[in-house]
């Protein structure tokens, strides 16, 4: 059995552990139907994985419509629209391998935390806990997340733990909190903006990522 190279292993959660991206652009396109806007869909794949705050600022949208069409947005991606989704292939394996070896395995996403833990569960995708997003506690910045699944789990916020993710701020949070880092060059994150973060390591895919997690 291999040994670890972090006892910690905290992952994101869209473009890291599941190609969630289709299901996700569907659901925006039925808000802006619903809610009468036209949305520049080929450019909202750089905002899968961020809080959805950020998507309604960047195409600012006042605060009243834009709640409004968060609501719808969540409406039907969690009842259809995060069906259409994926685990990376591989990543099933990587996680039940790391767990074996003795790692501990969370997922630390800007995702509501229950739609989060509700598709780890249904796409079988093994770990020992979920921190996530909480609108009602204003909770949606990935160093914030972080911080509380040290706090929950009980893991030190030093280098023995490692953020990996797809996007910018999966990196800078990670580095914030004390944590190792891997970018993702495979998930949804843009190339540049990722490379600028100056993650500790990169993988290009699911295999160069359990070469780094299980050396």
């Amino acid at each position: 059995m291999k040994t670890p190279r972090y006892p910690a292993v905290l992952f994101d959660f869209d473009g890291t552990l599941v190609d969630t991206g289709a299901g996700i652009v569907t659901s925006l396109a039925h808000a802006a139907e619903v809610m009468g806007v036209e949305l520049p869909l080929h450019e909202t794949w750089r905002f899968i994985g961020p809080p959805l705050v950020s998507f309604a600022a960047s195409m600012g949208f006042e605060q009243e419509f834009a709640k409004k069409f968060i609501a719808t947005f969540r409406a039907h991606y969690n009842t259809v629209g995060w069906r259409n989704s994926e685990p990376y292939p591989g990543m099933r394996e990587l996680l039940t391998e790391l767990i074996q070896s003795g790692a501990k395995v969370y997922v630390a996403t800007s995702k509501p935390e229950h739609v989060a833990a509700m598709m780890m569960e249904h796409f079988n995708l093994p770990c020992h806990g979920v921190c996530g997003a909480d609108e009602a506690l204003g909770r949606f910045d990935k160093a914030d997340i972080i911080r509380l699944a040290a706090e929950r789990y009980g893991f030190a916020l030093d280098e023995s733990a490692v953020m990996v993710g797809d996007a910018p701020r999966d990196i800078t949070a990670g580095k914030e909190c004390g944590l190792s880092t891997i970018a993702l060059n495979y998930g949804y994150g843009l190339k540049e903006e990722l490379a600028a973060a100056q993650a500790d390591h990169t993988a290009n895919s699911v295999a160069e990522l359990k070469d780094l997690l299980l050396p």
